[in-house]
């Protein structure tokens, strides 16, 4: 079983290609893109669990590609790590206060870059931010958004439930019930 899903947001081939081949030996299911709309495009069809995103991209700037990630409620649990040449005190701040959860500089140790997206990843899945059977938001990220909802003039709520769900499960097994849950999501 994979250890996550990582979406990585890097124009230079070099290294896109290299953290690929480095994640899918440790065990992690990669997502690689070179474009910001595309990574974009990618999070709306499947939830990563982590993404790793470079500032300087061919379409737009990684900080709008964050602070897009960041104002969506269905987007803004997801760690987000700025892997990038700008190593300026004021890029860092900037990229922290969109709301990325690291910031790495190239050249990077790649053990140290392993170190960080495990911990993230642990830390987010420690706060209950996302099922892990789904890898959608739960729990206290749920209850903010259902809260800033209710104070919209217009908005709308659906309880959504699976009926029979656990002797589906009993029948078919839990992996046919996480993958169920899954396209119910979708």
């Amino acid at each position: 079983m994979a250890k996550g899903r990582i979406l990585v947001c890097e124009d230079d081939f070099d290294i896109s290609n290299m953290l690929k081949i480095y994640f899918t030996g440790q065990g992690y299911d990669m997502e690689m893109t070179r474009r910001g709309d595309d990574a974009l495009k990618m999070v709306a069809q499947q939830l990563p669990q982590l993404i790793i995103l470079d500032i300087n991209l061919p379409d737009t700037d990684g900080y709008t590609i964050c602070r897009t990630l960041r104002m969506s409620g269905r987007t803004k649990h997801i760690p987000v790590i700025f892997l990038t040449e700008k190593d300026d005190r004021s890029d860092r701040i900037a990229g922290l206060e969109l709301g990325a959860d690291d910031y790495i500089t190239k050249p990077f140790d790649i053990e140290e870059l392993r170190l960080r997206i495990q911990n993230a990843i642990q830390s987010a899945e420690r706060l209950g931010l996302t099922d892990p059977r789904s890898g959608l938001p739960s729990g206290r990220i749920i209850e903010d958004n259902l809260r800033e909802m209710i104070r919209k003039p217009d908005w709308a709520y659906f309880d959504i439930r699976i009926l029979f769900f656990d002797p589906f499960r009993e029948q078919y097994g839990c992996v046919a019930g996480d993958e169920l849950l899954r396209f119910a999501a979708l």
